[in-house]
Order: C-alpha cells, then sequence, then structure tokens
C-alpha cells in the first residue's frame, strides 16, 4: 500500500515535471534558491563520437566492414590501422558529415542549451607523426559546425581529448592500452604546440566569436607524473592565450579538485604564471562507481545533492575562503546510473523504459542540473576558526552525450531525453536568465518525492548485489 502510494504520488511528480514550463511553486519559495543569476549559465552537450570516435557510442563504426575480422577494432588507432589511411579517411569523411549536422543544432537550440563541448583529436590539423595511423580532415567539418553554432546563438567550448603517446590508456584518448604521454617529453612538447597551432587556427578562420572555451587535456591520468602534469598546463595555457586573448582556458580536476585548489591562485606564490578567464571542470559518472550503483532512486538524489555538492565544492577557493579567479562546471555528466557501458551489455535484450524509471531519470537530471548551476548562496560552510563561508559560483554543464547509437544507451542520449520527456527543456520565458533551482525543482523537493526502493528501476550491469 505503501509502495502503491509513493508510485502514485511520483507519477503526479513527473506529470508536474512535465507540465510545468514557468519556475515550480516550490522552486520559487525554496530558501536556497538565488532569485536570478546575472548571466546565462553554461547549458550544453558534448558531441562525442565525432570528431574522437568511442566505440560504445556509435557500435557501427567498428563493426560494419570488419566482419571478418576476429578482433574488431576499439579505438581510433586500430579503425584508421585495419583500414589503411585511404580507406579509413573515405569512411570518416561520411561520418564526420553526417554524425553531427545543421539539424543537430537545431535540435540543441530547441532544447534551450546554449553551449557545445566538442571534443578534438590531436592529429585534426595534421600533426600526424609517421608512426601513427591517423587522418585527418575533420577541420572542415569543424570550422562548418562553428558557423551553425553562430547562425543560433550557440558557443563552441573545445577539449583536447587526445594526445601523444595517450594520456590516460582509454579509448577516448585516441588509443587503448599504457598511457606514455606524460614519461615523454617529447610527447609533452608536441602536444603544447598542437595546442598553439589550434588556438591559431582558430583565429585565423575567424571563428573565436564562437569558441570561447578551450580545454587543454581530457582527464589525463599521470599520478606519477603530478609536477609534469603542472608544467604542462601552464605551458599550454601560454600556447593557447598567446592567440586567443579572451578565450576561457580550463583543465581537469583529476576527479580530485581539492589536489588544484592552489593551482592558478594569483596570490598564490608556488604558482609561476599569472593567469585570466580559466576554470576548472569535474566529470561525475555513478554508473562507474560498484558503490553507488546499486543505490536507490532517492540514495542517487542524496548522493548528487549532497555529496557530489561537496565534492565540487573543493575548488576553488583562497587562503581566506574567499572565491578566487578560477571557475567552475560540470563538463560531463549523465542520467545512467546502473549499468556501465560494455559490449556484452549492448547484446542483451535492451530493459524497458518503465514509468517509474522515467519518472527517476527526470529526477535524477533535475537534481544535477540544479547542483551544476548552484549559486554561491546555495551553500553555507565554516572554516576552523568558525568563520562563514559560501559555495563555489557553479556556471553550469555540459551533459555527455548529445546523442547515441544504441537502445541500450538511451540514458546517455540527452536529445532523445528531451523527446521522452525525462530531460527537461529550457525554452520558457527568461530561462536564459535563472538558474536551474528557478525553473525546476529543489533537491528538497526531489529527494522527498524519489522513490525509496529499487522496483522498475534498478538493475545494475554487471550484476549487484541489492540490499533489501
Amino acid at each position: 500500500m505503501v509502495r502503491a502510494r509513493q508510485c502514485a504520488q511520483a507519477t503526479m511528480f513527473l506529470t508536474a515535471l512535465v507540465g510545468h514550463g514557468a519556475a515550480s511553486a516550490d522552486a520559487t519559495s525554496a530558501t536556497s534558491s538565488a532569485a536570478s543569476t546575472p548571466a546565462a549559465k553554461v547549458r550544453g552537450v558534448n558531441l562525442g563520437g565525432w570528431l574522437v570516435l568511442e566505440r560504445w557510442i556509435k557500435p557501427s563504426m567498428m563493426k560494419d566492414g570488419f566482419e571478418d575480422l576476429a578482433v574488431k577494432p576499439k579505438d581510433q588507432w586500430t579503425f584508421t590501422k585495419y583500414l589503411g589511411k585511404e580507406e579509413a579517411k573515405e569512411r570518416l569523411t561520411e561520418h564526420w558529415d553526417t554524425w553531427v549536422d545543421e539539424d543537430t543544432f537545431d535540435q540543441i537550440k530547441a532544447a534551450g542549451l546554449n553551449h557545445v563541448r566538442v571534443p578534438l583529436g590531436h592529429w585534426i590539423l595534421g600533426d600526424i607523426d609517421e608512426k601513427e595511423p591517423y587522418v585527418d580532415g575533420d577541420w572542415h567539418y569543424f570550422k562548418r559546425a562553428a558557423g551553425w553554432a553562430r547562425e543560433r546563438g550557440i558557443q563552441m567550448w573545445i577539449d583536447l581529448h587526445t594526445a601523444p603517446g595517450s594520456q590516460n590508456g582509454f579509448d577516448n584518448s585516441g588509443r587503448f592500452g599504457n598511457a606514455t604521454w606524460a614519461t615523454s617529453p617529447e610527447n609533452v612538447d608536441r602536444t603544447v604546440t598542437i595546442l598553439g597551432s589550434i588556438a591559431k587556427q582558430i583565429k585565423d578562420d575567424g571563428i573565436d566569436d564562437v569558441v570561447t572555451g578551450f580545454g587543454l587535456l581530457n582527464e589525463p591520468n599521470t599520478p606519477t607524473s603530478f609536477w609534469t602534469l603542472l608544467d604542462f598546463y601552464n605551458l599550454g595555457y601560454a600556447a593557447v592565450r598567446a592567440h586567443l586573448p579572451d578565450v576561457r582556458i580550463y583543465i581537469g580536476d583529476g576527479f580530485k579538485p581539492a589536489d588544484l585548489n592552489w593551482f592558478w591562485d594569483n596570490t598564490d606564490a608556488g604558482n609561476p604564471i599569472t593567469t585570466h578567464t580559466v576554470a576548472m571542470d569535474s566529470h561525475v559518472y555513478a554508473c562507474f562507481n560498484d558503490d553507488l550503483r546499486p543505490m536507490t532512486p532517492r540514495q542517487h538524489i542524496e548522493q548528487v545533492c549532497v555529496h557530489e555538492r561537496e565534492h565540487v565544492n573543493e575548488c576553488c577557493w583562497h587562503k581566506d575562503t574567499s572565491l578566487r579567479n578560477m571557475e567552475r562546471f560540470v563538463g560531463e555528466w549523465t542520467v545512467a546510473y546502473d549499468q556501465t557501458p560494455s559490449e556484452e551489455l549492448e547484446n542483451m535484450p535492451v530493459r524497458p523504459m518503465t514509468e517509474a524509471r522515467k519518472i527517476f531519470l527526470r529526477q535524477y537530471a533535475e537534481a544535477q542540473m540544479v547542483v551544476w548551476e548552484q549559486d554561491i548562496m546555495d551553500v553555507t560552510n565554516y572554516d576552523e576558526s568558525g568563520e562563514v563561508h559560501h559555495g563555489v559560483d557553479m556556471k553550469g554543464w555540459f551533459f555527455w552525450n548529445f546523442k547515441m547509437e544504441h537502445p541500450a544507451y538511451i540514458e546517455w542520449d540527452y536529445l532523445e531525453g528531451v523527446k521522452q520527456g525525462w530531460i527537461p527543456k529550457f525554452d520558457g520565458k527568461d530561462h536564459d536568465k535563472l538558474a536551474a533551482v528557478d525553473i525546476l525543482h529543489t533537491c528538497d523537493a526531489l529527494i522527498a518525492a524519489a522513490q525509496p526502493f529499487y522496483e522498475g528501476v534498478v538493475d545494475p550491469y554487471p550484476p549487484l548485489y541489492l540490499p533489501p
């Protein structure tokens, strides 16, 4: 009986969520809400799987035409190596031309978004070593997309997603396997040169009014080369700033934002350069963490509203607890929560989109949007002396990804979520001037409405034990 009543309440909650276009009643009355924001928050999607291949985003790229191979390609390196440069260039050209097209930007604009984040390969301008199988030619399509973005008032934040030698050993670095980037001075120097070349090309092509954010390197994993990474950031900053004086240059937090709380703080003598217009990027995923995947819907909302909020607030502060010049945003997040991407998952029957799951996905999306757009006054903390200080002013977010090919990954597909109603649209009056909490629901309301049991929502893959 209790569960039936909770399900009924949740269904009414979803109806209200999908139906309301202006600020909800509880959101406008919430004590933690900022009335409005003076500047638009960053709301965007990643154009993943386009200029840097990732097998799971578009599995057909690594299957079609490779049927006779016992071992299929798994990244951009093996895709181009197996095909050879000529055939790889032909297939990639068709992919570059169609995976992101003008209609993509129409859909993004219609969803009320104002940004896209574009992962770039280090080979995009033809800096390809003779031992590398990569091919270029994709800059033409990137430049074309910048024109579509300009026409619709959408800004582009780019991100160097790969590096020579691989900065993390994942397929999203261009080559799966050993991460040797940080151990090779030649690779690091070459990457700095590539950053400068891309910045210069953006300036020369006259698209610096559209490309307003520049990420130096995606998710580097260099635990034994921490200072090498920081030196690279300083050199990369200078290389980009030489051509793009106003672009926002950002770095990743390495999933440990507190470790970088001092970095690029102009008041800290440990920083050898003075910076401006900089930001730190966080990536937040529950579905890769076995401690989080078996949570109930309510626990997932609490995880975002409490623990992930605390996590992103670990940077960026001065020693006196005042905020500093390093802005904060979340460059990758999703509403996938309990199933880790894999080829095995793709070969299983696709689980149905139950009403309970749809309700939760909407709640989960709203919770993250609210937290990733938090205002300074949304968080109150006390230092050791009892002095009050507030949270960082989160600038916004980019969802991963704009679309997916395989239905097993529907929770990663922002535009499909908008169509089905479990991703909210920001197309109402003054939505571009308001923070998410003033448009959607507060964390307190979302936690209260989320179901506290697994039924119809949680089904972990790979399988995990679900506590009673």
